[in-house]
């Protein structure tokens, strides 16, 4: 019931590092030009986003527009300052 467990660890020659890097940098610039673009900022250089339905999410649905934010207190400066000792009004 007891098995030895490998602990050898293979090296991993330069020239694979290499491949895998560029591997990886390869899926990554796949992924943003299908995939990222498209979803976030509308731009579909491949036509994959129009197919993938990924345009529509670039494109807000409804904008809501704030008036007014300051919510009555426009008026602040023209508060009188009680003076020091005299009692505050609620």
């Amino acid at each position: 019931m007891t098995e030895s467990v490998s602990t050898e660890i293979s090296n991993i020659s330069p020239r694979q590092l290499w491949l895998g890097v560029l591997a990886a940098a390869v899926i990554a610039l796949v992924l943003l030009f299908v995939v990222v673009l498209p979803a976030e900022k509308g731009i579909d250089p491949t036509g994959a986003g129009r197919l993938l339905g990924l345009n529509a999410l670039s494109n807000p649905v409804r904008t809501i527009e704030i008036v007014d934010i300051v919510g009555g207190n426009e008026e602040y400066r023209n508060v009188e300052i009680p003076d020091f000792g005299d009692p505050v009004p609620l």
